[in-house]
């Protein structure tokens, strides 16, 4: 190999480098939960979060809701007496790290296809 295709196979990688995201840096840990929230439509039961950051080893409100309230904040459904919910607002925002980070969940119909075990059953 010489110089030149050393060259070219960097500028490959480099290319395919995701560039770091403007705006403040959520987390591996908090980015997978917030492709769980862009899988869902933004809006999580705070009761869920709380269980899902506590399993993570996590606190929601030290770890999650430190993050500025333009980006994702508690709310509630409703009104006064409505359900409490963790809100992602920003979610541009949120799409960026968590292609930073590669914790993208597809939607089930862009999953990969599971892999025959026993090879061609078409035989």
């Amino acid at each position: 190999m010489n110089g030149s295709d050393k060259n070219a196979d960097l500028a490959t990688v480099e290319s395919n480098l995701i560039a770091r995201p403007s705006g403040p840096d959520p987390t591996e840990k908090v980015a997978d939960l917030l492709a769980d929230f862009l899988k869902t439509g933004g809006v999580r039961d705070l009761s869920y979060c709380e269980k899902w950051c506590e399993r993570e080893g996590m606190n929601l409100s030290n770890d999650v809701l430190v993050l500025p309230q333009t980006t994702i904040c508690k709310s509630r459904t409703g009104g006064k007496k409505g359900t409490k919910v963790v809100w992602l607002k920003a979610i541009t925002w949120a799409e960026n790290w968590v292609r930073y980070y590669d914790t993208v969940r597809g939607h089930h119909k862009h999953m990969v296809p599971r892999k025959e075990i026993s090879g061609n059953r078409n035989k």
